[in-house]
């Protein structure tokens, strides 16, 4: 489903909706210009892995997919047109696409939206990010396409017709909710464009006293049976829950058919028990064919100003690492705080700092360091310093420099400034 759907949609909506609600002054359009400066110098390929290795930058891909990317810029606009009983939202972000050197390029619609609702019926149609159905059909997946909800004779409806970003793959939902007597059920029908084959769900959920119960099942070439419970507990909360999947089970995640590993587990936890005064524990043991057990606790040292934490987690599992985890939260004043962690799970260790201070009303200084060493090849050391300045009410100057070097001599820098401002 091509973004020219999108296009043509805002371009029909400016064409009829404006002229007819903006006599009553019922039309609102809102923006934002995002221009960023973005370098790499040094030996940042030798480092590549470094860099993308989910400590400092989120994407592993980053380098394959901005190499070139020093300059970019993002135009944002959002259309909101309200009659009675009425609403339009048009939503649209336009990127050049980064260019760098002499090369300039124009600004592209890169993702598109548009929202018509009214008292009893919902319709979105372009880009759908961050799509989530549930944990076993597509999760935060990324969609092009149109969803439809409405509410009828005390069930909530919903459709959706989509493609997955950037591919030809089609997915089908259509799904029911309602709630009888405290009892709420949904149920799904999906279909995955991989081979057309059908997946039916049905949840629900209800609360009785105190105790929340929720059961889950689904199934196409194989089952996925869920039930679970929480209920509060010594001023805390206590989680058990149950899960069987077939291995025959069919999966959807990133265009691709995935047989779910056949497996039963259990899980039973306790989250945010107040031992003492200033001490909360929370604990969790994992079961299926070998037993997990994490156990984790903080202590508020002076409240609102010092916490300490730490948690174990063991794996029985053969050959699995054991995780030691601790870290500490400063906040002296309302300006300034101060965060430091540790994680040791087998060979490797993570140790991060960060802070930030609140200089002026205008201007924020921020820092973090992170050291990693991996006893099989991985040992660096980041450094990053940055400030953010409001340079008015609606315009923000950010500027970050890091450095990256590992035990080989290979040292990678990093200049990022951006500066958006809304309008």
């Amino acid at each position: 489903m091509k973004k020219i759907t999108t296009l043509l949609a805002f371009v029909l909506v400016l064409a009829l909706a404006i002229p007819a609600f903006a006599a009553k002054d019922n039309v609102k359009i809102t923006g934002e210009t995002i221009t960023t400066y973005d370098k790499f110098s040094g030996e940042y390929n030798a480092l590549e892995e470094d860099w993308e290795d989910g400590e400092i930058l989120d994407d592993d891909k980053y380098f394959e997919d901005n190499e070139e990317k020093v300059f970019n810029q993002e135009l944002n606009l959002n259309l909101l047109a309200e009659t009675e009983g009425a609403t339009i939202d048009v939503a649209l972000n336009l990127d050049n696409n980064d260019f760098a050197g002499e090369e300039v390029r124009n600004l592209k619609l890169d993702t598109g939206k548009v929202t018509v609702e009214n008292d009893t019926v919902t319709v979105k149609a372009g880009d759908l990010g961050g799509y989530t159905i549930a944990d076993y059909y597509l999760h935060d997946e990324d969609l092009e396409g149109i969803e439809a909800s409405t509410a009828v004779a005390g069930l909530d409806l919903k459709v959706l017709y989509a493609n997955q970003a950037d591919t030809s793959t089609t997915y089908k939902v259509v799904e029911a909710a309602t709630d009888v007597a405290g009892l709420n059920l949904t149920g799904r029908v999906l279909t995955n464009g991989v081979k057309e084959d059908k997946t039916y769900a049905v949840e629900a959920k209800t609360t009785l006293s105190d105790i929340t119960l929720n059961g889950t099942f689904v199934t196409n070439e194989g089952n996925v049976i869920r039930a679970g419970a929480s209920m509060p507990f010594a001023g805390g909360t206590l989680n058990a829950d149950v899960e069987k999947v077939d291995a025959d089970f069919i999966g959807v995640k990133d265009d691709d058919v995935t047989v779910t590993e056949d497996k039963t587990e259990y899980t039973v936890g306790v989250e945010a028990l107040p031992l003492a005064e200033k001490l909360t524990v929370d604990s969790k043991v994992t079961y299926n064919e070998d037993a997990t057990v994490e156990a984790g606790a903080t202590y508020a040292v002076v409240a609102d100003v010092l916490s300490v934490n730490g948690k174990y987690t063991y794996k029985a599992a053969k050959d699995a690492d054991n995780i030691i985890e601790a870290g500490a939260k400063y906040t002296p004043t309302k300006a300034a705080t101060a965060e430091v962690s540790y994680k040791n799970e087998g060979e490797t260790t993570t140790i991060k700092a960060n802070g930030s201070y609140d200089l002026t009303d205008a201007l924020v200084l921020k820092a973090e360091a992170i050291n990693k060493d991996n006893k099989a090849d991985v040992v660096y050391t980041y450094l990053e310093g940055g400030a953010e300045y409001t340079v008015a009410k609606d315009v923000t100057l950010n500027t970050t420099v890091a450095k990256l070097a590992d035990d080989a001599d290979n040292a990678s820098t990093r200049v990022k400034t951006t500066l958006d401002v809304k309008f």
